[in-house]
């Protein structure tokens, strides 16, 4: 008895947790990603003009390969603190994971620099002389990433969402900034994009360490090294399993852009690479404060072992999901030339046909970053690595037959019919640990209005612009983008919110 009177308060508690505070937390995030999405928007604006196709094809190529070196070392820390942090209620608990987080830490700065060192003997053999001016500005940035994403992990975790917000547009701020002076006051060539990350996030460091209260005193003095020692073989039993799942995600990601300049050239990858940058940060910053805000959520009911709470939420995100999704692909359907016209430069206003079709995929695999959280909770990481490397070799064998043809068109339908397949495979095969429902009544219905209307919209605009001109047509459309946007949230926070309220009066009823 007493044993069910803990765990329905529990689960009120959580139920309250979910439906007052994740909005909050929600609302907190948006800053520090609609910012950080506007300037990356306004970046890739200013540097496509710049600079020409082919050089930020090869910014674009070193970029991702440092931020695969720093998942590689990295990722299995950064998904530890979201394990166990969210689950530490005890004051001293908290305290001996961050003790084993500074640990961390260091072993990470470590190996950094060994793997920096190696690379430093053998980067002339490997790389040509167009790409060693990159190496040292690339190196630093692994270097200074290797630190600064873990640490901000620690906000996200312990549902700091103001100071995550502010350290993460304080970030995109001084980068760009730092990227603009570098260009202009001191080398205009494009190594100084990678100056002005690396500078900005070194900057961060110190100040996030002291937000986040990490402490190496109690290490260097040899105080609760055996516990620190024990929660990092900890970390490293949960996360290790992980790095591999993100090494492949990541080139899963971005490993067509190596496909390309293999088989096109760099000037097809700085095409590629400005169109896919243009929308890819918006989509998923502007994603990310549902998934920052809702995990530790999720963590707590799982811990609490309320599958039930558990799989209503991931129904009702990964419905959410689904027809706001459909809405940003419809809107880049609609939009797409004017904004290529708009950010990017001559050289790259052709990759505009690609966007709506990278949108899509964008959407489809954050829909994946739900599906198996399943999966991740249970510690079954290995079959989303098994999953994420069916589908990057899904992805590598068809860009291999149809890039050389197609270009990289070829690597934009690819890309998204690999999201697709992971997304898929992890949904029905994380059934099994916690079973979650998609409204499919209410998401059928959205989705033949949306598709209905945004072609109505696009007939609209072409009868406009032929009676009226270019600027009265796209005025227009984006007037009835947004009519039918708030149309649709509206409808579906409507029921949504009554039906919690509603299950919420029951829960207090029962009890």
């Amino acid at each position: 008895m007493k044993n069910n009177i803990v765990k329905n308060l529990s689960t009120e508690e959580s139920n309250g947790l979910n439906i007052n505070r994740l909005f909050k937390q929600i609302v907190y995030y948006f800053p520090g990603t609609i910012l950080p999405a506007f300037l990356g928007l306004l970046s890739t604006a200013v540097f496509t003009r710049l600079f020409g196709a082919i050089e930020y094809g090869q910014y674009s190529l070193v970029l991702n390969f440092s931020l695969l070196l720093t998942a590689i070392l990295t990722q299995w820390l950064q998904q530890s603190i979201n394990r166990y942090i969210p689950t530490a209620t005890e004051p001293l608990a908290r305290v001996e994971l961050k003790n084993a987080i500074a640990g961390s830490l260091v072993l990470i700065l470590a190996a950094t620099v060994i793997v920096v060192l190696v690379l430093f003997l053998v980067h002339d053999k490997l790389l040509g002389n167009k790409w060693q001016p990159f190496f040292l500005p690339s190196m630093i940035l692994v270097l200074g990433m290797s630190l600064f994403y873990p640490i901000c992990i620690v906000l996200q975790a312990e549902m700091r969402a103001k100071e995550y917000a502010i350290f993460n547009l304080l970030n995109s701020i001084f980068r760009f900034v730092l990227s603009l002076l570098v260009v202009y006051l001191i080398s205009s060539n494009v190594q100084a994009l990678l100056w002005g990350a690396a500078t900005s996030v070194l900057l961060l460091v110190p100040f996030l360490w002291h937000r986040v209260q990490l402490n190496l005193f109690s290490l260097i003095c040899f105080k609760n090294v055996k516990t620190s020692w024990t929660l990092i073989k900890k970390f490293a039993s949960y996360g290790i399993p992980l790095i591999g799942y993100y090494i492949a995600a990541n080139l899963l990601n971005v490993g067509d852009r190596y496909i390309i300049q293999w088989l096109r050239g760099s000037r097809e990858v700085g095409i590629y690479s400005a169109s896919y940058n243009l929308v890819y940060g918006a989509v998923s910053l502007l994603s990310a404060p549902v998934l920052l805000a809702a995990h530790p959520f999720l963590m707590k009911s799982w811990s609490i072992n309320d599958k039930e709470l558990t799989g209503k939420w991931l129904g009702t995100i990964i419905e959410w999901f689904l027809t706001i999704g459909l809405l940003i692909v419809g809107a880049m359907w609609l939009l797409s030339r004017d904004l290529a016209k708009l950010l990017l430069g001559e050289q790259f206003y052709q990759g505009y046909i690609i966007i709506p079709v990278i949108v899509a995929g964008i959407i489809v695999w954050q829909i994946g970053l739900y599906a198996h959280k399943p999966l991740e909770f249970a510690k079954q990481t290995k079959i989303m690595m098994g999953v994420c490397l069916l589908s990057l070799l899904l992805n590598l064998i068809l860009n291999i037959i149809l890039v050389p043809s197609f270009g990289y068109l070829a690597a934009a339908y690819t890309t998204m019919i690999s999201f697709s397949f992971y997304s898929i495979i992890v949904a029905i095969i994380g059934q099994k640990t916690v079973s979650w429902r998609v409204h499919w009544k209410r998401t059928t219905v959205n989705t033949l209005t949306i598709l209905l209307l945004v072609i109505l919209i696009f007939w609209s605009r072409l009868i406009i612009e032929s009676r009226y001109g270019y600027l009265p047509g796209l005025f227009i459309t984006i007037v009835e983008l947004i009519i039918l946007t708030c149309i649709i949230i509206w409808r579906n926070g409507y029921q949504i919110m009554f039906k919690s309220k509603f299950e919420e009066s029951i829960d207090n009823n029962i009890c």
